[in-house]
This record gives C-alpha cells, sequence and structure tokens, in this order.
C-alpha cells in the first residue's frame, strides 16, 4: 500500500499543466524548409525529431522536392543524408552540382549533359573551376548512399539502422536530416515467404529515426 502512494504521488508531481505564458519560455527555431509556403507557414519548417511523409503519383514531384529540401538544407549548412533506392548515386549528385552551379555561378547546365559527359570547352573549364566551392558550399554537407550500403538484415534491425545513422554523423560532423526516397522500392526487394517487406521496414526505419538522438543531442 505504501509502494502504490508512493508511486501516486511520483505520478502526481510529473503531471503539470501549460500554458502561453510557459510556452513563449520555449526557444523556437526555424525549421527546415520545404519551400512551399503555405506548408511552412503552418510547421516553421520541419522541426527535430519530426517524420514528414511525401506522398504522390510517378511523375508528380516527389524526388524532386526531396532533392530541393536536401539541397536547400545542405546549402545552409545542415548535415543531410539521402537513402536512394530508385535513382542512381550519381545522377543525384549530378543534379544537385547543376542547380548549383546555376544558381550561384549563372551557369546554365542540365543534369543530363553532364550524365552522358556533353560538356567540353569553356563550360567544362567553368564547371572545373568551381567544383571545390561546390564542395565547401553543399557537397561535403551531404552522404548520398543507395540500398548496397544496407541488407536485409539492417533494414530489419532497429538497433543496425541507428548505428548507420551514428555513422552518417560521425563522417559529416553531424546529422540534421535524414531523406529516404523511394520507399515503396523495399516491398519489390525484399522479400519473405512471398511477402514484400516494405511495410515492416518503413516502421524499423520510423523506430530507429524517433530513437536516434544525433550528436547535437
Amino acid at each position: 500500500m505504501g509502494d502504490s502512494s508512493e508511486y501516486a504521488l511520483d505520478l502526481r508531481s510529473r503531471l503539470y499543466r501549460w500554458d502561453y505564458s510557459d510556452e513563449i519560455k520555449r526557444p523556437l527555431s526555424s525549421g527546415i524548409k520545404l519551400g512551399v509556403p503555405e506548408i511552412d507557414d503552418l510547421t516553421n519548417g520541419f522541426q527535430g525529431g519530426n517524420i514528414v511523409t511525401i506522398g504522390g503519383f510517378t511523375g508528380h514531384g516527389k524526388s524532386i522536392s526531396c532533392l530541393s529540401v536536401l539541397y536547400k538544407a545542405a546549402a545552409k549548412g545542415k548535415k543531410c543524408a539521402y537513402v536512394s533506392l530508385e535513382l542512381p548515386m550519381n545522377t543525384v549528385w549530378l543534379m544537385m552540382e547543376a542547380r548549383y552551379m546555376y544558381e550561384t555561378k549563372g551557369i546554365h547546365l542540365n543534369s543530363q549533359d553532364l550524365l552522358h559527359h556533353k560538356i567540353s570547352g569553356d563550360r567544362l573549364e567553368q564547371i572545373k573551376k568551381h567544383e571545390e566551392q561546390w564542395h565547401r558550399d553543399v557537397r561535403d554537407n551531404i552522404i548520398v548512399v543507395d540500398e548496397s550500403f544496407f541488407s536485409k538484415e539492417t533494414f530489419m534491425d532497429t538497433a543496425r539502422l541507428r548505428s548507420m545513422w551514428m555513422m552518417f554523423d560521425e563522417v559529416l560532423g553531424g546529422l540534421d536530416l535524414i531523406v529516404l526516397d523511394h520507399v515503396g522500392q523495399l516491398n519489390l526487394m525484399y522479400l519473405e515467404r512471398g511477402r514484400g517487406l516494405g511495410n515492416d521496414i518503413i516502421v524499423k526505419l520510423r523506430q530507429s529515426i524517433l530513437t536516434y538522438v544525433n550528436s547535437a543531442g
């Protein structure tokens, strides 16, 4: 009986009420912006600990939206990881480099021209001239990996996934944003007794991110 009373008192001491006078004492930071004003106004950007899903039909711009968020965050010094389950890693890098060269240097590029080695002459020399700055400003703040960095065992183990995020954090010197693109591919990539494991893996990914604490706390 004594233990029960003490437990009840302990619970009561941890219950509290919250009002606006308390709220304004809480530090408020501007999170990572999606770039859609209506959403950014509602959310003040994605905050630490948020898990956000972008859904839509094929070709409706999900990957472009993800890459845009990641690029803008990295350009502001945020440390980002991009797990691409469909786009080749070099394609991801060249899409972002083409954007950087256009937005910061005024060099009009098509990522497909970069991919197929169609850039030559003065334009090629311009790109080479600015690549070191591209590395410092954006590229060095990003890790891009594909499914070859994972195994089914890793995807199905929350602790192993957390270890992966810790490794990314160590390499980058921080980890502020993890983007997982084309997670629908997981159902095609991993089967068990004829059943796609995509939904099970997504649950594990969610658990690993929710329970992961980066080096900044």
